[in-house]
């Protein structure tokens, strides 16, 4: 029965879960402390992909940019020196100084405009990177075949680490909070421990506040982990691990 109301946790989080189940996720939540704490990361997960989606471009700036883009060329005065008696040479002087004003005025505006445009694009296309991981995100913590693992620090419990585990996609997020801070050159790293043996997998660093997140983490087989475990590496990780575990959990059959 707990794992029927685990596999609730998201619908239930984004609205999507309908009556009477709702009021019974309800009902469980109230009592059952390890649900209730499920639910929480499973909200700090999504909380933390959402505050780091970049701000799309401001009505400002797009205005800006297609104003450079269809507004004609401005006009640049070029003031004459007083008359003087004229010579040919004087006239063709003077010709190609107003010339080269011109040009020069007229490369500016367009560099201004291409950096204007270059920058909006890369703001674009930032934000639909953002929005295709978010979609992927929500289809992972939605998907039937999610597991969700709490890692249990040694030897205390107070840092929070949780992955959970699509066995269809065999990718993983791993979300972390409370975590004791590392030195610059180190990293928390996870690692799969199959027949025995650690699999290295992704290397992440907390944030000031002790948090971390790992998305589209590939995982193997699921049948064949026998336990999940954190260690402290340098950066970027190790093949193979270097410290004693600072988590482990053992997964069940």
């Amino acid at each position: 029965m707990a794992d029927d109301f685990s596999e609730l946790v998201v619908p239930w989080l984004t609205g999507e879960l309908p009556e009477p189940q709702r009021s019974a996720f309800a009902e469980e939540l109230a009592r059952n402390p390890a649900l209730a704490a499920e639910v929480a990361d499973a909200r700090e997960a999504l909380a933390a992909f959402a505050l780091s989606t970049p701000v799309p471009p401001s009505a400002r700036l797009r205005e800006r940019v297609l104003a450079l883009g269809n507004a004609p060329g401005s006009e640049r005065v070029i003031p004459f020196p007083a008359r003087r008696t004229s010579t040919a040479s004087a006239w063709l002087g003077l010709g190609l100084a107003a010339s080269l004003a011109i040009a020069g005025a007229a490369t500016l505006k367009w560099q201004g405009a291409a950096s204007e445009l270059a920058l909006a694009r890369a703001a674009t296309d930032s934000v639909a990177g953002a929005l295709a991981e978010r979609d992927s995100l929500l289809a992972l913590l939605m998907s039937p075949e999610l597991e969700s693992v709490r890692l249990v620090a040694n030897p205390t419990t107070e840092p929070s680490i949780r992955v959970f585990m699509d066995h269809r996609r065999h990718r993983a997020i791993v979300s972390a909070q409370a975590l004791p801070p590392l030195a610059p050159d180190r990293d928390y790293q996870l690692w799969y421990i199959i027949d025995g043996t650690p699999v290295a997998s992704v290397a992440f660093h907390p944030a000031a506040d002790g948090s971390a997140m790992a998305l589209d983490v590939p995982m193997p087989e699921r049948e064949s982990i026998d336990a999940l475990a954190i260690t402290v590496e340098r950066t970027g990780g190790s093949p193979t691990p270097t410290t004693p575990a600072q988590f482990v959990t053992p997964l069940s059959e």
